[in-house]
């Protein structure tokens, strides 16, 4: 019972990041095979066996790089942010692939903004690679293993945004290691789909 008590944690973690990754690629194959409303409603019931998981568990938060000094947490937070808006701004400039997109739903937002940044972040940056490389000491099979599965995770939205993806996914991993730590990517994901967000709002609202 002990041994279930100290793995369950991760098998939870690991069970949550297969579960993502089938949705995305069936969507990603088919587009709408997932129902929306089945696909939300388990992202956030994960999300929150993750949050309960994380604040009930010290050493869970050690493993997934979960710091809590709060300068650095909104230093380092606020920057990877400005960062990733960046990046998209540059994508947006330099290698266009949304010009044409319809705005989504207020709700698919508020999902995004909301469930999403956690849940990546804890799922793909803290236990995939932050964990992972603790556990291993190794740093390519972490570094590669979140890149894979990032990549996959977001190929639904096209082969356009692969590069920006991959940048983005640089700047989560240079936050988990940083004195911020998780907290602060989980901060830098939530701005960022903000922005994304307003932008969305701003074309639907623009003739």
């Amino acid at each position: 019972m002990t041994a279930f008590t100290t793995f369950a944690p991760w098998w939870l973690i690991a069970a949550s990041g297969v579960w993502l990754l089938a949705g995305r690629v069936a969507d990603a194959v088919r587009p709408g095979s997932v129902p929306l409303r089945v696909s939300r409603a388990s992202e956030c019931a994960i999300a929150i066996i993750l949050l309960w998981l994380v604040a009930s568990d010290p050493s869970l938060r050690a493993a997934l790089g979960v710091r809590l000094e709060r300068p650095a947490i909104d230093w380092w937070g606020f920057g990877g942010a400005g960062a990733m808006i960046l990046a998209s701004v540059a994508h947006a400039r330099w290698l266009p692939s949304d010009a044409d997109r319809r705005p989504a739903s207020r709700w698919f937002h508020a999902h995004n903004v909301t469930v999403i940044p956690w849940l990546e972040e804890v799922v793909f940056r803290g236990a995939l690679v932050h964990a992972l490389h603790a556990a291993t000491g190794q740093v390519v099979l972490p570094l590669a293993s979140g890149l894979a599965a990032d990549l996959v995770l977001h190929a639904y939205q096209g082969w356009r945004n692969v590069a920006f993806h991959a940048v983005c996914y640089g700047i989560a991993v240079v936050l988990v290691f940083s004195p911020g730590g998780l907290v602060a990517a989980v901060i830098a994901h939530h701005i960022y789909n903000l922005f994304v967000a307003a932008g969305d709002w701003h074309r639907a609202r623009t003739p």
